[in-house]
């Protein structure tokens, strides 16, 4: 535990500004929906190290996406329910532990590199689409099985482990530098 790590339990939870600080000393912030959605009101915005997500409905909305400033985004528990959508206004990784939805899609964009650690869409239509702004992506493992993955890159898509990185039926990527490397190719199921 951190010195300033924050705890929001709600059946549901309406975010407007949550700070735990943003630096690794700082703290953690964790958001448990029991019963329902996180969602965020406009200009509303969670600053901390890492962010940790549960919900048995979506996290966001296509509408008003929930506003990060983080280092971290996992999910923990039952994972989240429903959909989840992100803005993160600087570089991120997603996944450290688990990054799964059970029955929606995952739609995250960053204004600097992402590293898709382990991002799983569950259920069916449980696209994930991930865009940075600036810098590269980082593919770990990816798995919307059934569905579709769309990766776009400022930088370059880069495979982020040694393994399978994208599961999926549909694969569309576009990176401004490059998709993987000779000797690291992004391998895809």
């Amino acid at each position: 535990a951190d010195a300033n790590d924050i705890t929001l339990t709600g059946t549901a939870i309406t975010l407007a500004t949550v700070n735990s600080g943003g630096t690794a000393a700082a703290g953690d912030v964790t958001l448990v929906a029991t019963a329902g959605a996180i969602t965020m009101n406009a200009g509303g915005l969670v600053t901390t190290d890492v962010l940790t997500l549960q919900a048995t409905g979506a996290v966001g909305t296509s509408a008003q996406r929930i506003n990060t400033a983080a280092n971290t985004i996992n999910t923990q528990g039952t994972n989240v329910g429903g959909a989840i959508f992100i803005s993160e206004a600087n570089a991120v990784t997603l996944g450290a532990t688990a990054f799964t939805t059970t029955g929606g899609g995952i739609d995250v964009i960053s204004g600097g590199a992402m590293t898709a650690t382990a991002v799983t869409a569950g259920g069916a239509g449980s696209n994930i689409t991930l865009l940075t702004t600036a810098g590269d992506l980082a593919v770990g493992v990816l798995d919307a099985t059934g569905d579709t993955a769309t990766l776009t890159a400022a930088g370059a898509i880069t495979d982020g482990d040694a393994g399978n990185d994208v599961t999926a039926t549909n694969l569309v990527m576009t990176a401004a530098t490059g998709i993987g490397a000779g000797a690291d190719a992004l391998d895809t199921t």
